[in-house]
């Protein structure tokens, strides 16, 4: 807790369900919404009136935490309590927890280092279930086209440093 006082419930799916309920967290009062629905708003005390349906592309046999409702399997966004898009069909792609990766053998390049430190920073944020960057909560970029490794052993993929690196 800060100093042993409750903060307000964060937006993405939690809600203060009693008054003066005492927890040993910053959120000491916050619950999750029912599976399939969140709090779009921080601060939500209402279940019945705050907690809204899930966007599309998103799970609905889940509570959605502090990142909203999780994405469903192969799809990715770019806003954290946004709608999930498919990733099916986008060759040299994967989705893994909400976000695109690249495939074994294949690159992309960002038009800026500026963009892909975006995408990066944004990435790694979303996997924050809690204490979430809310400067980070979307990409405003766009995906660059994704390319197959003239030699695959070259390509080394995403790593902390560079959405796709390849050796000389």
């Amino acid at each position: 807790t800060n100093a042993g006082v409750c903060t307000m419930c964060e937006r993405g799916g939690f809600y203060a369900d009693t008054t003066g309920r005492i927890g040993s967290t910053s959120h000491c009062a916050c619950n999750p919404c029912k599976n399939g629905t969140w709090s779009s708003e921080a601060g939500a005390s209402d279940p019945n009136e705050d907690c809204e349906v899930c966007p599309s592309g998103t799970k609905t046999d889940a509570p959605a935490g502090y990142r909203a409702c999780a994405c469903l399997d192969d799809f990715s966004r770019t806003d954290r309590f946004g709608a999930c898009s498919s990733c099916t069909g986008i060759v040299g792609i994967d989705c893994v927890a909400d976000a695109r990766v690249l495939q074994k053998g294949y690159f992309w390049v960002y038009p800026t280092p500026a963009q892909e430190h975006g995408y990066l920073s944004f990435t790694d944020d979303l996997q924050h279930e809690s204490g979430y960057n809310a400067s980070l909560a979307f990409f405003n970029g766009s995906y660059p086209p994704v390319y197959a490794c003239p030699f695959e052993k070259n390509c080394l993929g995403v790593t902390k440093e560079s959405a796709a690196a390849c050796l000389e």
